[in-house]
């Protein structure tokens, strides 16, 4: 593991250069500035779909990790693969196998620097006309951590981006409330209501439950929200762009809300953006 310590927090990462972290991540998150757990003198601030158990499976994973899609979300299409092969962004190179499973074939290259208060992680990758350049900085400030990307195409062809972060949060007795945007809503279902910018979780899940997933519907803002949990004050998240489409989900172990940012870089273009979270004390 790599890490991120001041006096409030210890930041944990996986290693993507590590064989012994490899083997946790798999190919659905971004392999560079994978936040696998934050710690303050409580314990564990953040959760996982089957935490507490310390060797997640690599698809559910733990923590705040962040990930490029390969399948656009609404429909499935294939969008960094051409036949049976292509690219996962920040992950590697990967084959189409069985039921449309994921194959690493290769994984991506990273150049890891390391500061007092942050880490950065580059690598390129490049299949067919894409070739694109990555850079992530994970910095620790007080009991603040910012998660910044970076994605330039050098590619010759347009480059289809859909990227999420999938924050795990710990659940208070079962379950979680939040405040977010106002304008945002939620349509009728078992398990949230959100009204006033006011979420609210409105059961609890038997361990082993699949959970609940549900579509928010979004305002043109910025996601700025502020979440319970069960020894802080508050965990608060924000994004620094407008969110396209926004799922939250909830199991026995955790909760998460996925800010979707999907746009299309053309080459030669850039796009950076950064997402926020604050550990109150």
């Amino acid at each position: 593991m790599l890490s991120l310590v001041n006096s409030a927090l210890t930041v944990l990462l996986l290693d993507p250069r590590s064989p012994e972290t490899q083997a946790l991540q798999g190919t659905r998150y971004c392999w560079g500035g994978y936040i696998w757990q934050v710690r303050d003198a409580t314990g564990d601030l953040v959760a996982g779909p089957e935490y507490p158990e310390p060797q997640p499976t690599p698809f559910n994973g733990q923590g705040l990790p962040e990930a490029f899609r390969v399948r656009e979300f609404e429909t499935g299409r294939l969008l960094t693969a051409v036949g049976h092969d292509g690219i996962v962004i920040g992950a590697g190179t990967v084959a189409l196998g069985e039921k449309n499973s994921l194959g690493l074939v290769a994984p991506a290259q990273w150049v890891v620097t390391q500061r007092p208060n942050a880490i950065e992680f580059q690598t390129t990758q490049s299949f067919g006309d894409w070739m694109v350049d990555l850079t992530r900085t994970v910095t620790l400030q007080e009991r603040e951590i910012i998660s910044a990307t970076r994605l330039r195409n050098r590619g010759s062809a347009v480059l289809p981006l859909q990227w999420f972060p999938h924050p795990f949060f710990q659940l208070v007795n079962g379950r979680i409330s939040g405040r977010l945007p106002r304008d945002f809503k939620v349509a009728d279902n078992p398990v949230f209501s959100l009204a006033d910018g006011v979420l609210v979780m409105e059961q609890s899940f038997p361990a082993g439950s699949g959970g609940h997933f549900q579509l928010l519907q979004v305002a043109p803002e910025p996601l700025d929200a502020t979440f319970s949990h069960p020894r802080l004050s508050f965990v608060r998240m924000q994004v620094d762009y407008v969110a396209t489409t926004m799922p939250v989900w909830a199991n026995h172990h955790t909760f998460s809300i996925e800010p979707y940012l999907q746009t299309e870089l053309a080459p030669g273009s850039e796009r950076a953006w950064s997402v926020r979270y604050e550990f109150g004390a």
